[in-house]
């Protein structure tokens, strides 16, 4: 998670796009989460 962050600061052109696209909707809260959840259950594992 830590890479990903540093990589979306040091990227302002993705960070603009990312942006952009959470506005759109295509990003939800629920995707987000769902997202992390299985994330750190597949590093448990």
């Amino acid at each position: 998670m830590a890479a990903a962050i540093i990589t979306i600061y040091n990227d302002s052109g993705l960070a603009y796009k990312l942006g952009l696209k959470g506005r759109d909707g295509v990003y939800t809260w629920n995707q987000v989460t769902d997202k992390l959840l299985s994330l750190y259950a597949a590093g448990k594992a």
